[in-house]
């Protein structure tokens, strides 16, 4: 804190006016949603100061993806996230799904999720989507094949690139 209040207030003179335990109970009262309105809030900034970015053919090349991770075996946490069984040799434990949608020429994760583990990577792309401009094309893996998720695209006009998985004797590309 005083670092903070050095920089915003050049005549500032230290002192320990916030202790740390005050400082660490009043962050438990700070909601997360003001992480995530500061991050867009970030994302928007730059892509307005930074009109260089770069593009491949005019698009701005997007990744959509998601992966699970193990997360600590905390009651907060397990009542948040549920308990995944785990394998034969393992022990039970929470999960959650990672959803991003990040700029791949540009190294910028425009938005992410954390979710339960039931959570969809399909549905998290769908929500990605908020956050889509019209010359985004998003890069998607064979396993967000859904007829539905590709209807979305094309209501909000919004381009997409889908890997196939190879069938023998059938060659499918196309960028819609």
């Amino acid at each position: 804190m005083d670092n903070f209040f050095s920089v915003t207030n050049p005549g500032y003179l230290p002192s320990q006016v916030v202790t740390k335990s005050a400082l660490t109970q009043a962050r438990k009262h700070l909601s997360h949603t003001a992480f995530i309105d500061l991050n867009q809030r970030i994302v928007d900034a730059y892509y307005v100061d930074h009109p260089e970015l770069k593009t491949w053919h005019g698009f701005r090349l997007c990744a959509i993806d998601g992966s699970q991770f193990r997360l600590p075996d905390e009651s907060d946490i397990t009542k948040a996230f549920g308990v995944n069984a785990g394998r034969e040799s393992q022990k039970d434990c929470p999960l959650a799904l990672a959803s991003v949608y990040y700029d791949v020429l540009n190294h910028i994760s425009i938005d992410s999720s954390i979710n339960h583990t039931t959570a969809s990577e399909r549905e998290c792309a769908a929500s990605h989507l908020h956050y889509a401009q019209p010359n985004d094309l998003s890069l998607l893996d064979r396993g967000y094949n859904a007829f539905w998720l590709f209807s979305l695209y094309e209501t909000k006009k919004l381009s997409f690139f889908h890997a196939c998985k190879n069938q023998p004797g059938l060659t499918i590309q196309a960028i819609c």
